[in-house]
């Protein structure tokens, strides 16, 4: 599991760092996978208010190929908020919300054919089984966790509540200085 850190201020100086930490997620997702087939990217949280659908719109908007169809990401909205508006976003990303839990399987492959990068926003993992079932379906989960506001426990509760479903890194929100011990040690 790996751990990337977000300052306090907003994403657009991170956006543009290609040597930030939400330029080393967008790499990972690159070349991790086979480019011939399209990653699903997961992103939740313990609970609500941690910064999920704004690091999503942050991640879509860092992978999308502007005028390149071939690169152009879904960003879809699972988690029962208020979706980005499409205004919001560059061009080359696509704000869809997902049909419902009974084909979301299906959803998700039909999307991987159509879109380069299928990023996931999702509701929070303490709040039921939905973020979990959808999370297992993803290539690559993250964890969004707010500095100096989510709770040790409500993490290893999540990291729990996922069962064998493992979580690739945690995107750490809103960190002034480094990442606290105990999330270091979780993540170690």
């Amino acid at each position: 599991m790996h751990l990337f850190g977000f300052g306090a201020r907003r994403f657009a100086p991170t956006l543009t760092d290609a040597s930030g930490p939400l330029a080393q997620v967008v790499a990972g997702l690159r070349y991790r996978y086979d480019p011939a087939r399209a990653a699903i990217a997961a992103l939740t949280s313990t609970v609500a208010g941690e910064g999920v659908t704004t690091m999503a719109a942050a991640l879509a908007s860092m992978l999308a190929g502007g005028a390149d169809r071939s690169r152009w990401v879904v960003l879809l909205d699972a988690s029962g908020g208020a979706p980005v508006p499409q205004s919001a976003l560059p061009r080359g990303v696509v704000v869809q919300s997902l049909g419902g839990m009974g084909g979301a399987a299906a959803e998700l492959e039909a999307l991987r054919a159509a879109y380069a990068t299928v990023i996931l926003d999702l509701p929070p993992l303490l709040n039921g089984p939905v973020a979990a079932e959808l999370a297992s379906l993803a290539d690559v989960r993250y964890l969004v966790v707010r500095a100096g506001a989510t709770r040790a426990g409500d993490v290893r509760r999540a990291i729990d509540h996922l069962g064998r479903t493992r979580i690739d890194g945690v995107l750490l929100n809103g960190a002034r200085r480094g990442a606290p011990r105990w999330l270091t040690r979780m993540v170690a």
